[in-house]
C-alpha cells in the first residue's frame, strides 16, 4: 500500500498492464472505479480501511455513498441554497491573509465563480494566473480572464506554455499524477512549475463542471441507468471511440471498444442508486478519479490546496438535486448571475476557436516531439503503427496539421506506461532526469 502508484508497481512486481481498464480511460477520459493501468493494483477511495494481520492485507472496509433524500424544492431555492453553501465552503477555506490567494482564472464558469466569491467576501485584491495554451494567437482564456480581472481590479498574470518542452512537459505531468489523469490538463503542469503560486494557497474550480450539465446527459440516458441497462448506457458514452489507428495491437483485446464498453458498463452497474445516476458517474468517475487528482498531485508539493466545489456537504446537497429538472442543463449560469449581479454582463469564453498555429508554437512543438519519440527503440517500432505516424509527421513539420495532433499525448502516454510496466528502473531513472532538467529556471 503506498500513495504512489508507480513505487507499489515497481516493488510488488505487478507489472501486468490493464488493457480494459487502458481502453476505457482513454475512451471516457479517466479510470473507473478501483481501476489503474495496472492489472493487478487497486485505487482505494478516500476513507477506505485496510486492516493488517501478520504483514498483509486481512480486510478492507471500503466507505459507501449513499444516496442523500431527493431535494424536493423549487430551482430558484436550489439556487439560493447552492449561492449560501458555497460561499461558505470558500470562507471556510480562505487564508488569513488575502496575499496569499491565487486564483487560476480561466475562460469559463467554475475559476470565475471562486473568483467572484473571494472578491465579494475580501474586498481586497488577489492574484489572478491564466495559462495561454493555445497554438494560435488568440486565447479565449486570456481575454476573458482579463476582463474579469479588470474588474475586480485584481492583478492578472499570464503564464505561457513553454512549448519548446511541451512533450517533455505531458510526460512529466503523466509521472506526477501516476498515469491517472487525462491528457488534457498539460497546462496544470505550466501552473505548478511557476514561481507565481510558490507558498500560495490556490483556489481550484475541481468539481464545478458538474453543475453546468453533460453533453452525454438526457433524460433517456437517466431512464436506461434507472432500469439497470447499463450496456445500453455505455455505448451511447462510447459513440465515438475506435480503438487507436496509430496502435499497433499484440492481442485482439488490447484498447478494443467492445471490452472498453463491457468494462465501463460494469462500473455503472455499481453506482447506487439515487435521484440522479448520471451526475453521481461524473462525480464518483470523473471527479474523484481524474479531475481531483491534478491540483493535489501537482500543486500539494509546495502550496495549500483548496477545492470549494468538493466541500462534503456542498457534494452531498448536489447529489440531492433530482435529475428532473437539474439534469439535462446546468444551472451555474443562473446561480453566478443571480449571485453577482454587477459582473452579470460579463461574456463566457467562445470554445474552439479555429485559427492557424503560430509559427514559433509550430516548430516549437514539432522540436520537443521529435526529440522525444526513440524511432529506433523497440517499444516505438512494437507499438505504434508507422503507416499512421510518418505521413502525419511529414505533414505538421510542412506546417499543416499539428494543432490537431492531440493523439501524440496519447501516444506518449502509452509508451512510457509500457515502458514502466517492461523496465520499471530505467524509466524511474529517466523521469527523474527529465524532472531535474525542467526544474531548472525558463530562459
Amino acid at each position: 500500500a503506498s500513495t504512489s502508484l508507480l513505487e507499489v508497481m515497481r516493488r510488488s512486481g505487478a507489472r501486468a498492464l490493464d488493457w480494459d481498464a487502458i481502453a476505457t480511460f482513454f475512451a471516457v477520459g479517466n479510470y473507473v472505479g478501483e481501476e489503474t493501468p495496472f492489472a493487478g493494483i487497486r485505487s482505494l477511495s478516500p476513507s477506505a480501511q485496510l486492516t493488517w494481520n501478520c504483514g498483509a492485507i486481512a480486510e478492507v472496509t471500503r466507505p459507501s455513498f449513499p444516496s442523500p433524500p431527493a431535494f424536493n424544492g423549487t430551482e430558484a431555492e436550489a439556487r439560493r441554497i447552492y449561492a449560501e453553501m458555497f460561499s461558505k465552503a470558500v470562507e471556510c477555506r480562505l487564508p488569513d491573509d488575502p496575499a496569499d490567494i491565487v486564483v487560476p482564472l480561466s475562460g469559463g464558469r467554475d475559476s470565475r465563480h471562486i473568483a467572484l466569491e473571494i472578491a465579494a467576501q475580501q474586498k481586497r485584491p488577489f492574484k489572478l494566473l491564466t495559462i495561454r495554451c493555445e497554438f494560435g494567437p488568440n486565447d479565449e482564456d486570456v481575454r476573458v480572464a482579463g476582463l474579469v480581472a479588470e474588474r475586480l481590479k485584481s492583478p492578472h498574470t499570464v503564464i505561457d506554455i513553454d512549448w519548446d518542452n511541451y512533450i517533455e512537459r505531458e510526460r512529466q505531468k503523466n509521472f506526477n499524477t501516476h498515469f491517472l489523469v487525462h491528457v488534457d490538463h498539460h497546462s496544470m503542469f505550466e501552473m505548478s512549475m511557476s514561481n507565481e503560486v510558490e507558498n500560495a494557497c490556490v483556489f481550484f474550480g475541481t468539481g464545478g463542471d458538474i453543475l453546468i450539465g453533460d453533453t452525454d446527459f438526457s433524460a433517456a440516458t437517466e431512464a436506461l441507468l434507472s432500469a439497470g441497462k447499463f450496456e445500453e448506457v455505455a455505448e451511447a458514452i462510447l459513440t465515438n471511440y475506435k480503438r487507436p489507428a496509430w496502435f499497433r495491437a499484440q492481442g485482439s483485446g488490447r484498447l478494443d471498444r467492445n471490452w472498453a464498453k463491457k468494462n465501463l458498463a460494469r462500473f455503472l452497474g455499481s453506482v447506487p442508486k439515487s435521484t440522479n445516476m448520471f451526475r453521481d458517474y461524473a462525480l464518483l468517475g470523473r471527479q474523484a478519479r481524474n479531475t481531483a487528482l491534478v491540483p493535489f498531485d501537482l500543486m500539494m508539493r509546495q502550496n495549500r490546496v483548496a477545492t470549494p466545489f468538493l466541500d462534503i456537504d456542498l457534494l452531498a446537497f448536489q447529489r440531492s438535486l433530482p435529475a428532473d429538472p437539474f439534469g439535462p442543463y446546468g444551472i451555474h449560469d443562473e446561480i453566478i448571475a443571480e449571485s453577482y449581479p454587477q459582473y452579470a454582463d460579463i461574456e463566457y469564453e467562445i470554445r474552439r476557436l479555429t485559427q492557424a498555429p503560430l509559427r514559433e508554437r509550430r516548430w516549437a512543438t514539432l522540436k520537443s516531439v521529435w526529440r522525444n519519440f526513440d524511432f529506433a527503440d523497440a517499444r516505438f517500432r512494437r507499438n505504434i503503427s508507422q503507416t499512421f505516424f510518418w505521413p502525419r509527421m511529414i505533414k505538421a513539420s510542412i506546417g499543416q496539421g499539428i494543432e490537431e495532433m492531440w493523439w501524440l499525448k496519447k501516444m506518449i502516454y502509452l509508451l512510457d506506461l509500457i515502458h514502466f510496466s517492461e523496465d520499471p528502473d530505467a524509466a524511474f531513472a529517466a523521469a527523474e532526469a527529465r524532472h531535474s532538467r525542467l526544474s531548472r529556471p525558463r530562459p
